[in-house]
């Protein structure tokens, strides 16, 4: 019986020296281990080194060089990236001013003289025609459009027609020739489509159209017209607002102020850069001579971007229109 406490403090210090030796192959293992995912560039999470926590469970704090470098690194990488971002800022603005050409605008002074005839001649079916002859460069230079378009109107009712016709052009030079050099001429043949109605608002009288054209051009090459035709689709939307001086209804007589606004659009495969044509702004009096026939005069602006697309032309015209209207249904 003596020798049993000598044998459990034997046992005791075994124990001790069991548990001591457990903690040191640990420790080990555990040196080990971050000496592999070191060298492999992962975290013992199997995460890569560059993502390592700073702190925290399962962290490896760092002293020294190693610290130093790594709280420079993001500095680094942060100075490089806003260096990278002014330099392609720079770059593109750079080229930007390079490619992008600078908008060009050409004044012109022109007169048009415009006569309108649209006879009805039954109860459903008329007939329109429309002559214009346009001159340029100081109102009455030299030629710039001429244009003869007839149609036919079919009536819906007596506010609403439909028109359909032919129109063939003659466009001159936009710019005048050098010399005593003959213009060239192109001619345009144009098929046309239109809506056109009126309404009225106690002393308001609108009247408005939307109309489609299809233009077939006469190609060019230098100063001879070449072979073929240039071909788009334009639409047209127009809207007048006529107000009698006097009384709600015009009448032959008393003067009526004129404000009307039409504006074109280009579509098709060959259209490039000036999808927008032109924009046609009126301001001027009508003065009706008779129940059929109307004189209009006026100031028109005409803003109209050209196929390069960054340049354009404004128009200061004298506008003078001639309305004839019949109706052989009446007798």
């Amino acid at each position: 019986m003596g020798a049993l406490p000598f044998t459990s403090e034997l046992v005791a210090g075994d124990s001790s020296i069991l548990a001591c030796r457990e903690q040191e192959v640990r420790a080990a293992a555990s040196a080990h281990t971050t000496q592999a995912t070191q060298a492999a560039g992962t975290t013992p999470n199997g995460f890569p080194a560059l993502f390592r926590a700073r702190s925290g469970p399962g962290s490896v704090a760092k002293t020294g060089p190693e610290s130093r470098r790594d709280a420079v690194l993001p500095r680094y990488r942060l100075r490089t990236f806003r260096f990278l971002l002014l330099v392609g800022i720079t770059v593109h603005f750079e080229l930007t001013a390079q490619t992008v050409p600078t908008k060009q605008v050409r004044t012109q002074q022109q007169a048009w003289l415009g006569y309108f005839n649209q006879t009805r001649l039954s109860n459903r079916w008329g007939i329109w025609l429309d002559l214009h002859a346009r001159r340029t460069d100081h109102f009455l230079d030299r030629w710039s459009t001429l244009i003869v378009r007839p149609g036919i109107t079919y009536y819906v009712s007596d506010q609403i027609r439909l028109t359909a016709g032919y129109a063939y052009v003659r466009l001159y030079p936009a710019v005048a020739p050098i010399g005593d050099a003959d213009p060239l001429v192109r001619p345009e043949h144009r098929l046309w489509q239109q809506v056109n109605w009126q309404s009225h608002y106690k002393r308001l009288h609108l009247n408005q159209w939307i109309r489609l054209e299809e233009r077939n051009i006469h190609k060019t090459l230098g100063t001879e017209l070449a072979d073929g035709y240039t071909f788009n689709f334009r639409f047209r939307y127009m809207i007048t607002v006529q107000v009698p001086l006097k009384g709600d209804t015009p009448k032959p007589g008393v003067p009526n102020f004129v404000l009307q606004d039409e504006i074109h659009i280009n579509a098709g495969k060959q259209i490039t850069y000036n999808y927008f044509d032109q924009n046609r702004f009126f301001v001027g009096l009508a003065y009706p001579f008779s129940k059929t026939f109307t004189a209009q005069l006026g100031y028109m602006n005409l803003y109209q971007q050209q196929a390069s697309g960054n340049a354009f032309v404004n128009n200061h015209a004298i506008r003078l229109f001639l309305f004839h209207n019949l109706n052989l249904t009446k007798p």
